[in-house]
């Protein structure tokens, strides 16, 4: 699943987290200890007088494997930017998916007065949500399709499938093997279900065929991974280059190349392991998506929606036809970072160098230095304001606003 990090943090302080990363995945790879001891033997043969290169023309400087790493550096970024675009497209269609199946149970409470009928079509589209992704998961017991009997007990557990359906649907991944559509069939049947009493809803029935659409997509991306013969090659420049570095750094005097060459054989190592887990995201690597927590949030989100009752006859009770309020001009009309200003506030109020300077000086509302530094009490419910962006003054509400000073906050000198 993914993991959670916090960008702030000092270059130091990641660098030296290595869990969940990359790096702790390298070194428990064979190939990653056998490039190591290849070059310490090389290293200490040569330095012990057992090994002279120049007494059989061996000499390799480094400027002869620039094109060697040159190759290596375009293979392994290539693969590794193709494999990241996919990464991103996956993400795209699994957020898309969960989004068009909330639009497919808005429009389904919309339009469907049978609770009964609406409850049992909601089960099934997000039936035919988890069912897709128990299928991009290999199963060793999956007598029907690839679906464990463990993942389809805990579809009937849950309630999204019953006995009928549960038969039906397993006759029919039995009977058609690999080729079987356990998802397809259950928006098939939901489809045929919500026009059993001839209502047809031509936007419905798009937002369905958008779901499919999705999981089709993401199948065939699956279905085509990077070719065989390019990651071939990939592997083995990769592997030569480094075996010709570790003979190289080897020859070399200092005694920082056996750290130079640990730390560029960890790095390419690192930058494969890395193109590989993202190439599949529907797993449990560090990499991968979190879909149980997204299908958890998708089946909270379906639930109120089918649960909710609040009709629509009763929202205008009550209302009153005011219009909407108007904004001055040269003003913002709804501050999006109220919690961020709060805490800027909070630090005024407790002394720290935050400094309040009005609208009306001669910064020009610019946020940059004025005339003088200003430190005035602010005045009533008056809402400072900064963002990154630059200074900006904010609306007071309602009767507030009139007779009130807007203020902003500056930067402190």
């Amino acid at each position: 699943m993914t993991v959670e990090y916090d960008p702030t943090r000092g270059t130091f302080y990641t660098t030296l987290c290595l869990k969940n990363t990359v790096i702790s995945e390298v070194i428990s790879k064979f190939e990653f200890y056998m490039l190591i001891f290849c070059h310490i033997a090389v290293r200490q043969s040569h330095k012990l007088g057992y090994f002279s290169p120049g007494d059989f023309h061996l000499d390799l400087p480094m400027g002869l494997t620039g094109v060697t790493g040159s190759l290596m550096t375009f293979f392994v970024v290539f693969y590794n930017g193709n494999v990241f675009s996919r990464y991103n497209k996956f993400y795209q269609l699994t957020k898309n998916l969960n989004e068009n199946t909330v639009c497919v149970v808005m429009m389904l409470t919309r339009d469907i007065a049978d609770q009964r009928l609406k409850r049992k079509l909601v089960k099934m589209i997000l039936c035919s949500c988890f069912l897709f992704f128990f299928e991009r998961t290999p199963s060793e017991d999956a007598e029907h399709g690839n679906i464990s009997s463990e993942e389809w007990d805990e579809l009937v557990k849950m309630g999204l499938l019953d006995k009928e359906q549960l038969r039906r649907i397993q006759h029919h991944c039995k009977e058609l093997g690999k080729d079987s559509m356990p998802s397809l069939v259950l928006l098939h049947w939901s489809m045929k279900l919500y026009s059993l009493d001839g209502l047809r809803n031509h936007e419905l029935e798009k937002a369905y065929w958008e779901v499919r659409r999705m999981q089709d997509d993401v199948v065939e991306m699956l279905e085509l991974p990077m070719p065989w013969q390019y990651f071939h090659i990939m592997n083995m420049m990769m592997m030569l280059n480094l075996l010709l570095w570790g003979y190289s750094f080897a020859l070399e005097e200092s005694q920082f190349a056996t750290l130079v060459f640990v730390s560029i054989t960890a790095i390419f190592l690192g930058i494969r392991e890395l193109s590989v887990a993202l190439a599949d995201p529907f797993g449990d690597d560090a990499a991968d998506f979190p879909l149980s927590e997204w299908m958890s949030q998708l089946y909270v989100r379906v639930l109120w929606l089918c649960e909710d009752d609040w009709a629509a006859s009763e929202m205008m009770v009550g209302v009153e036809n005011k219009p909407l309020h108007s904004v001055p001009k040269g003003h913002s009309c709804i501050d999006l970072l109220t919690d961020l200003h709060n805490v800027d506030r909070a630090k005024y109020e407790d002394g720290e160098p935050v400094r309040l300077v009005s609208s009306n000086s001669d910064t020009g509302g610019t946020g940059g230095p004025g005339p003088k530094p200003k430190r005035p009490k602010p005045p009533g419910k008056v809402a400072p304001a900064q963002d990154g962006s630059g200074d900006y003054s904010q609306i007071p509400s309602g009767n507030e606003a009139e007779g009130v000073t807007d203020y902003e906050f500056a930067a402190a000198d």
